[in-house]
């Protein structure tokens, strides 16, 4: 897995467990601390994917239809990814 040549400062544990502890939720600080690189490994793979599924399709084969204004524009539902088995994932 790629490393990004940036790394921000995580968020101190002692952040987390003040916002635990505000939710009525105990954690100690080991299982904080696990639950925090968790989360932060998992944006870094959803983030990483989201890059490689734009390189693949490029901007040839999409459309961006805006769903905040009222618009002409289809709203059926398009195969994003196709594939053998019709599946847009």
């Amino acid at each position: 897995m790629e490393m990004k040549q940036e790394e921000k400062e995580k968020i101190s544990i002692a952040e987390i467990k003040a916002d635990f502890d505000a939710e009525g939720e105990i954690f100690d600080e080991g299982e904080i601390e696990k639950i925090r690189d968790f989360l932060y490994l998992f944006a870094q793979i959803t983030y990483e994917q989201y890059n490689r599924n734009k390189q693949a399709t490029g901007t040839a084969n999409c459309k961006v239809i805006n769903i905040n204004e009222q618009s002409d524009e289809s709203t059926k539902s398009n195969t994003l990814y196709p594939c053998e088995y019709r599946r847009t994932g």
